[in-house]
């Protein structure tokens, strides 16, 4: 028996058999999206501050030398530097030092007036401030972190323009230790007389990209994105995932993307097994199975399409998304069940176990644990920009892994 042929018998008795292959765990399920933005946290009230002297913001930022290299920033964006020396408003302002200017690769304020446009310098000013008064004690250690709007609007200036649209950050915090987004926090609850100040290791560098514009391209990540496609098979509009994923307001996601070599291998071990059982030699079984496997369209292969359904795809592919933004410091330390986009559909289903180790203020270690797999997937910790953990774009956080997670 040819190739070819060897392959339709085998799989059009598969079908015929109702063989329960892997992914054929959640047909017939319909899918309801729970993943819009929470609303933003209201935090406890705060006590009156001391205003010692009298300084605002803007009078720390004028004044102290340590923070020359943002005052440089401040005057070239200009439209923040009246926000932070009203003395009527009460702010939480991110504030790099110049340290962490020099920390992100600025070695001086003349590079920062030449190195930096307008635009960015906008972007940056204003994605460190947020009208929220949020002195360290009131940010939260729970999970999920904290999601504080900040006077960056990402719609300024354009057709779209809305006075209600901002961009949010995300403090956080433990015993020992604080952030925003990934970001340590070197000093805190620095007072002025209009609100507070709280200094990052390096730059808070808004983002400017949607999920998709990065899982669309990422050539490890072609498995994941042929899935996402898949699944979105007969929908339009926002029913789809590669829309959702694309939007740059309103969704707030957490994506954990398995490599294209975790799905080869498990698409491999699943197809092998149910060859096997339909009478194939282990060999033969193997060998059909790595070439079935062997590219993302394996998603599309007509012959496995009474298995990889689009629901059934499309249910696997939201069993990797949680429906809150989530950067590796804010997982928990022991493990913990948090629910994933599949529980709109299942309620009942436990979600992943997710558990974070570290070493100081930093991630050393961290994992994310379907429900039938063996052992614990890891997240590829590097969170440097283009690295594999801590991708921060306008619609989410995306988290590299190196096992397709197995919801049932």
């Amino acid at each position: 028996m040819c190739f070819k042929k060897s392959i339709k018998v085998i799989f059009m008795q598969q079908v015929k058999n109702k063989s329960k292959f892997f992914f054929a765990l959640l047909a017939a399920c319909a899918f309801v999206l729970g993943a819009c933005n929470r609303e933003f946290e209201d935090t406890p009230a705060t006590a009156a501050l001391a205003k010692p002297g009298g300084s605002s913001l803007g009078d720390i930022v004028n004044n102290d030398t340590a923070y020359s290299f943002f005052k440089a920033l401040v005057a070239k964006a200009g439209p923040l530097a009246p926000a932070l020396s009203n003395t009527g408003l009460e702010l939480t302002a991110f504030i790099p030092n110049n340290n962490s200017f020099r920390a992100f690769g600025v070695p001086s304020v003349a590079v920062v007036g030449t190195n930096f446009s307008q635009a960015a310098a906008v972007a940056i000013t204003n994605y460190a401030v947020t009208p929220q008064l949020l002195p360290l004690e009131k940010i939260p250690t729970t999970f999920p972190n904290l999601q504080s709007p900040t006077l960056l609007n990402p719609t300024a200036g354009t057709p779209a323009f809305s006075p209600f649209v901002s961009l949010s950050i995300f403090p956080s915090k433990r015993a020992t230790a604080a952030w925003v987004n990934n970001i340590p926090l070197v000093a805190t609850n620095i007072i002025a007389s209009n609100g507070i100040v709280h200094v990052p290791a390096v730059l808070v560098i808004p983002p400017s990209a949607t999920l998709w514009s990065k899982i669309s391209t990422d050539p490890d990540m072609t498995y994941f994105r042929a899935a996402v496609i898949r699944g979105d098979s007969g929908q339009v509009g926002t029913a789809r995932f590669d829309s959702l994923l694309n939007l740059p307001i309103g969704p707030n996601f957490t994506v954990f993307v398995p490599t294209n070599v975790a799905f080869q291998q498990i698409l491999t071990a699943q197809i092998t097994g149910a060859l096997i059982a339909q009478g194939m030699s282990p060999a033969d079984a193997a060998a059909t199975a790595t070439a079935l496997a062997s590219t993302p369209t394996v998603f599309a292969n007509p012959l496995l399409a009474r298995v990889l359904t689009p629901q059934t795809v499309k249910g696997l592919v939201v069993y990797h998304i949680l429906g809150v933004r989530a950067f590796s410091v804010n997982l928990p330390t022991t493990a913990t069940p948090v629910p994933t986009l599949l529980n709109s559909a299942v309620p009942s289903h436990p979600g992943v176990v997710l558990n974070a180790s570290f070493t100081g203020p930093s991630v050393s270690a961290a994992t994310v644990k379907g429900a039938a797999n063996a052992t614990p997937s890891n997240l590829l910790i590097n969170p440097a920009p283009a690295g594999t953990s801590d991708q921060h774009y306008l619609n989410g956080v995306l988290h590299k892994i190196n096992q397709v997670l197995r919801p049932q």
